[in-house]
């Protein structure tokens, strides 16, 4: 998994095919931008606007926002038959 924080507090996170948005307040959903497009977006914005998150910082995210996100991706991988 890979993941992008923005300074406004929200993660988008991508398993490779999958995108979900847990955001500041701890809601996780379906993304409306693909990982890769979000990515492709923020290269002309400054450092302070945006951070790759890795694996291990996903892990350790408070209120288990680490496990919504892999319910979230499985939910969605289940629902489209993936």
């Amino acid at each position: 998994m890979k993941g992008i924080r923005l300074s406004n507090g929200a993660i988008f996170v991508s398993d490779g095919l999958i995108t979900v948005k847990l955001s500041k307040d701890g809601e996780c959903g379906a993304s409306p931008i693909a990982y890769e497009v979000l990515e492709w977006d923020l290269r002309t914005e400054p450092p302070e606007k945006w951070e790759y998150v890795s694996e291990a910082e996903l892990r350790a995210l408070d209120d288990g926002g680490y496990d919504k996100i892999c319910s979230t991706i499985k939910y969605i991988r289940n629902t489209l038959k993936m």
